[in-house]
């Protein structure tokens, strides 16, 4: 028999999500709350916007406001800021924010423009100290040409793109003119009740209006989409093009007599998969959608057919359940399509709704919007839709890979009369999918994980996108952890020259290293946790027999030890595959750096995938993984992570699971280990280096231990 082992080294950070709507010309309002002391689910949380007719200053009208999907329940109602519209959310989900959608942001306390007497754009903001919703606060912050209801969105740095124009108010709203651009703004730590950015971070000037801003998760990129025919590719930090403009056919809605706008940006909407390869503009007043190969510059037309009148909200799923399908907002009719890159969507299903009041003729009237908006759940489950009514968005299971869709509830923003629904967030696009087109196509530039504060700061190497060697399950119902009683310390000697036998069997080890950014936080020692888990790391790997180690006794031995690393945040990356160079682990370690997330399936899956590849495993090495974290899963559900760490045990592998600290999934990291003693626990990062050699003593080890 022989023997393999996957060491994963792990922490998770926490899940942030941020809320934004698009941002008017001048100001931004931010807004931070404080609320009951209740769990915010990244799997349930849905954020939504919505305008009020009655101008009732009940909480929640005018408003942001955050439901769990699964339920209908409202979990916050916020403050009337009139009117926000377009929103997205940080991936703590600490930031919530959105621009406004007509009038000057006034708010019931004070009476017309009390905080933005200048009449221009502003941005709401809802902040929270973490995801139990404590201590939120409300603020209105002005200082920016935010454009009205254009783009906007957080990224993987908590800053915040927002699209500019120069405009007055004219009417009920404010009409957008150049120039156009998109800024990157700080939002202060401590968000007051009112007050003014600071001078934007980068800046970049552009000849249309950007109506989208979506960011590609974990590259440090974004694709601009503007509302007169080009997708532009930038870096987020400087707002710099990372590739030529690509065209696109424009929508062909008249002006907007509210706006002056066209296409109407009210019901102008884009998305993009989560590589940020292929992106899906709304025509409006089209019975097509655009799609845009960024890799190949190439744009084409789908969705065609005589009961599409108009397509306004566009959604990819990113999620684990229904991943890789595209939702589109018809205005009377929800409809799901399957995509085949790079240009086909294919319908799969439909379910009709109540269309929003003044149906397609909103696009050319309203002042309202962002318009017929739609999104996937977190998980991709459900899509949520803007409809007609006091339940101003209805909640929609997606079934038989889209071929059935279900309308199970309806969430209600504003209790106050019938109103007009605005935007929705979920942090389904905050997911890097491991959907991919079909191998017939150009492969798209692997992205590297976008540097983050980290106690080391070096260069990560390209990672490579491994997928999963087996589907994500539909199952989504997230494990609750028991109390588990701290165990007690196992001290072991470290500084002893332990050496394996030859003779005894080998081992291929994967080290899988967890660099979410609780892993900045500092052990006992003052240290940060990742440089004692990598330290840790180097330890184990010294107790190996690797072929070329020259500290190894005797000759080179072509049979010995290899090892793997794999580091993994919002996604995981192979950043050295099965290998006895012991320079090359070393470099890689070196390599690592921290963000946001913490996906275990994809560590289990990526690093199973490591240990499975024939090129480099050998058959004489038995395959263990051994999984380090100090969190909990997020966004996607531990029961993922379980399902993937079950399907590598019935392939071979032998799964250890370590826990650091206190804050963990413990029963699911249980039940991914292969034995009961398979589940270690470090109360601190200091204790790491112990307890991988009490792995090491656990497993069947190539060398004779005193």
């Amino acid at each position: 028999m022989s023997r393999a082992v996957v060491l994963f080294v792990g922490i998770m950070g926490t899940f942030v999500v941020a809320l934004l709507a698009r941002v008017d010309l001048s100001i931004v309002t931010l807004a931070i709350y404080a609320a009951p002391q209740q769990y915010m689910d990244p799997v349930g949380v849905v954020v939504l916007t919505e305008d009020t007719t009655s101008q009732s200053p009940t909480a929640g009208c005018d408003a942001i406001s955050i439901h769990d999907y699964r339920t209908g329940e409202a979990l916050d109602r916020g403050l009337r800021h009139i009117s926000p519209g377009r929103i997205a959310g940080r991936a703590d989900m600490t930031m919530f924010a959105a621009n406004h959608t007509n009038f000057c942001g006034q708010t019931d306390a004070g009476g017309p423009n009390r905080l933005n007497p200048q009449c221009t754009g502003w941005l709401a903001l809802r902040q929270s100290r973490d995801t139990n919703l404590r201590s939120l606060r409300d603020g209105f912050y002005t200082g920016v040409d935010v454009a009205a209801k254009a783009g906007i969105a957080f990224i993987d740095d908590g800053t915040l793109l927002v699209a500019t124009a120069n405009g007055a108010m004219e009417s009920a709203t404010i009409v957008p003119r150049a120039p156009f651009g998109v800024v990157r703004v700080a939002i202060p730590d401590n968000v007051s009740s009112s007050g003014a950015l600071g001078a934007p971070l980068a800046r970049i000037v552009t000849s249309e209006l950007i109506g989208e801003i979506l960011p590609i998760p974990n590259v440090g990129e974004a694709l601009l989409i503007g509302t007169g025919g080009s997708v532009l590719r930038v870096d987020t930090a400087r707002l710099q093009p990372v590739a030529a403009p690509i065209a696109y056919p424009t929508a062909i809605s008249p002006h907007n007599s509210q706006t002056q706008t066209r296409p109407a940006i009210e019901v102008f909407h884009a998305t993009a998969t989560g590589d940020g390869r292929f992106a899906f503009i709304s025509r409006v007043r089209a019975e097509d959608v655009a799609i845009v190969d960024t890799n190949l510059g190439s744009a084409a037309l789908a969705l065609r057919g005589p009961d599409v009148a108009f397509t306004g909200g566009v959604a990819m799923n990113n999620g684990w359940i229904n991943q890789g399908l595209l939702a589109v907002h018809a205005v009377d009719r929800v409809i799901v399509a399957s995509f085949e890159p790079p240009d086909r969507l294919i319908r799969r299903g439909e379910i009709d709704i109540v269309q929003p009041r003044g149906g397609a003729s909103l696009a050319a009237t309203s002042y309202s919007g962002p318009l017929f908006s739609i999104a996937w759940t977190t998980d991709g489950s459900h899509i949520i839709a803007a409809q007609d009514g006091q339940a101003e968005f209805a909640v929609i299971e997606v079934v038989d890979e889209g071929r059935q869709l279900v309308h199970r509830r309806s969430l209600t923003a504003c209790l106050d009369g019938r109103n007009l629904p605005n935007d929705i967030w979920t942090a389904n696009g905050l997911i890097t999918p491991t959907f991919t087109p079909t191998s017939d196509l150009p492969p798209t530039a692997t992205p590297k994980p976008s540097p983050s504060p980290s106690p080391t700061p070096t260069a990560t190497p390209p990672p490579t996108d491994v997928p999963s060697s087996t589907p994500a399950p539909s199952a989504t119902p997230s494990l609750t952890p028991s109390p588990t009683t701290p165990p007690r310390p196992i001290y072991l000697p470290l500084a002893l020259p332990l050496r394996c036998d030859p003779a005894q069997q080998r081992v291929d080890v994967a080290l899988v290293l967890d660099a979410s950014s609780s892993m900045a936080e500092l052990t006992r020692s003052g240290r940060p946790k990742i440089d004692a888990a990598l330290d840790a790391a180097r330890a184990f790997l010294d107790l190996l027999a690797l072929d070329d180690d020259p500290s190894s006794p005797g000759p080179p031995n072509p049979d010995g030890d290899q090892a793997a690393i794999v580091a993994f945040h919002a996604d995981a990356w192979l950043l050295a595959p099965l290998t006895a160079d012991r320079a090359a682990l070393d470099t890689a370690l070196d390599a690592v750096v921290l963000g946001q997330q913490t996906r275990l399936d994809r560590a289990v899956a990526v690093g199973a995938q490591a240990l499975s590849d024939v090129s480099r495993r050998r058959p004489g090495n038995l395959p263990v993984l051994v999984l380090l974290t100090d969190g909990r899963a997020n966004p996607v559900p531990v029961d993922v992570a379980v399902a993937e760490a079950a399907a590598s045990k019935a392939a071979g592998v032998t799964l250890f699971t370590i826990g650091l600290g206190d804050d963990l999934d413990a029963e699911a990291l249980a039940a991914m280990a292969s034995t009961p003693d398979g589940f270690l626990r470090a109360p601190d990062a200091e204790d790491l280096a112990a307890v991988y050699a009490q792995v090491a003593r656990s497993i069947p080890c190539a060398r004779t231990w005193p």
